[in-house]
């Protein structure tokens, strides 16, 4: 049993229908677990700061990474300023036609 805690905690196992298998990898005969038998939980490593945004969607959860490096500014930065000229090219922009229309 005691090898079987270690390949869970090392990562080796995985969701099988409503069980989990652990130690298919690391252990001769993999151990199946139906539910009653384990607790899944899901834990947030802390040291990663407070910068993620959560979102929780149907069975499962996403978790991103909102911290903003010199390198994400800078392309946000000049983004904003392609985005103002292109705006302004759109407003400024003016259609004049002189003469006689052939029609």
């Amino acid at each position: 049993m005691q090898q079987a805690i270690r390949a869970a905690k090392a990562g080796d196992w995985r969701t099988d229908g409503d069980g989990v298998v652990v130690g298919s990898e690391t252990l001769e005969e993999p151990l199946g677990l139906q539910p009653g038998e384990f607790e899944l939980e899901t834990v947030v490593d802390e040291s990663a700061g407070t910068e993620r945004a959560v979102a929780v969607i149907d069975g499962g959860f996403l978790v991103l990474d909102t911290h903003l490096t010199p390198e994400l500014q800078a392309e946000g930065t000049a983004r904003d300023v392609i985005r103002a000229i292109q705006q302004a090219a759109r407003t400024r922009t003016s259609w004049s036609r002189t003469g006689s229309a052939p029609w």
